[in-house]
C-alpha cells in the first residue's frame, strides 16, 4: 500500500517544476557555503544532520559542490525519492533552493555561452508496484534563482502489462556548435524495449526556455 501511495504522489507531482515541500524538509532554513559544506562531511561521515539548509537529507544519499562559473556555485544533494539543489553567490551566501526528487547522476554544460554551466540531472520522479520512472532535467540559474527549463524522459518501467512490460528508454548528448546546428545543443533519443527508435528531437536555450529546432543533415 506504501509504494503505491509513494507512485501515486509521485506521478502527480512528477510534472511538476518542482518537488513539493515534505515532511523532511526545512522551509525557510538558509545555510551559507561554508556550513553546508561541513553538514555534508558530517552527514557522510554517518553523522546526525538532518537537514543542509532547507533540504532534508533523510535516506541521504551524496551531496556534491559544483562550480558554475562566474562567481556561483551549487550543492547537489540526492536522498531516497528527495533532495534538491542549493545556489550560493560569490560570498558564499545562498540565493535559492530547489526541491527535486532522487538525483542519480548530474553533469553540467553551458548551453547559451553565457559562462554559467546549467545543471542536468536524472532523478527517480516515481517508484511503486511494477512501476518506475526516471526522468532528466536541467536547471537555469541566475544571480537570483534556479528555474528548470527542460525534462525528459529517461527510463520508463511499467509490469503491470498483461501482456510484455512497458518499457521506454531515453538517452541525451549535450553538444556544441558544429556543422548540425551553430549553437551549442540538446539532442534527446528514446527507444522501446527492443531498442527501437521513437524520436529523436533537438533543442536549445533560448532565454530561460528550450525550444525545438531542426538539425542540418551532416555532409
Amino acid at each position: 500500500m506504501l509504494a503505491l501511495v509513494i507512485v501515486l504522489a509521485s506521478l502527480m507531482n512528477a510534472t511538476a517544476a518542482e518537488r513539493r515541500i515534505d515532511t523532511t524538509d526545512k522551509p525557510g532554513n538558509r545555510v551559507n557555503l561554508v556550513t553546508a559544506r561541513r553538514l555534508a562531511l558530517e552527514r557522510e561521515a554517518g553523522g546526525d544532520v538532518q537537514f543542509i539548509g532547507p533540504i532534508g537529507v533523510e535516506g541521504f544519499n551524496f551531496a556534491r559542490e559544483v562550480d558554475l562559473g562566474k562567481g556561483l556555485r551549487a550543492f547537489v544533494i540526492s536522498c531516497n525519492l528527495g533532495g534538491g539543489l542549493i545556489l550560493f553567490d560569490r560570498s558564499g551566501e545562498q540565493i535559492a533552493a530547489f526541491r527535486t526528487w532522487e538525483v542519480n547522476y548530474y553533469q553540467l554544460f553551458d548551453f547559451d555561452d553565457d559562462g554559467i554551466f546549467e545543471i542536468i540531472t536524472e532523478q527517480r520522479d516515481g517508484v511503486g508496484t511494477g512501476i518506475a520512472f526516471w526522468n532528466f532535467h536541467i536547471y537555469s540559474v541566475s544571480s537570483h534563482k534556479i528555474q528548470e527549463t527542460w525534462e525528459g524522459e529517461s527510463y520508463y518501467f511499467d509490469g503491470n502489462s498483461r501482456r510484455l512490460p512497458i518499457v521506454r528508454q531515453g538517452f541525451i548528448r549535450c553538444v556544441p556548435s558544429n556543422i548540425e546546428y551553430p549553437a551549442p545543443h540538446l539532442i534527446h533519443l528514446s527507444t522501446d524495449s527492443i531498442g527501437r527508435w521513437l524520436a529523436e528531437r533537438a533543442f536549445v536555450l533560448r532565454g530561460k526556455s528550450f525550444v525545438a529546432v531542426h538539425l542540418r543533415p551532416a555532409a
